[in-house]
């Protein structure tokens, strides 16, 4: 099976500004808080959390999860691309 391929997070795609919004979304109408500085629009947010000190990673809803996105943290610890 082949490992479906998503862009890495850089300016050239608003370092996926849409997803970090889902993201973002999603983790506040969970937890509370904001995932990153709430002064921040959706592509601000998505350019510092891809450089977070943390892992920030997200799957697919499928029964086999496929991660959907890792910020550079993420990328490195797993030794991804």
């Amino acid at each position: 099976m082949t490992r479906p391929s998503f862009p890495e997070p850089d300016e050239s795609n608003g370092f996926l500004a849409d997803h970090i919004g889902l993201l973002r979304r999603s983790y506040r109408a969970l937890t509370g808080p904001d995932l990153s500085d709430p002064a921040l629009d959706d592509r601000g947010s998505a350019r510092s959390l891809f450089a977070a000190p943390f892992a920030l990673l997200s799957h697919d809803a499928g029964a086999d999860h496929i991660l959907t996105y890792g910020n550079r943290t993420a990328l490195r610890l797993f030794d991804l691309d």
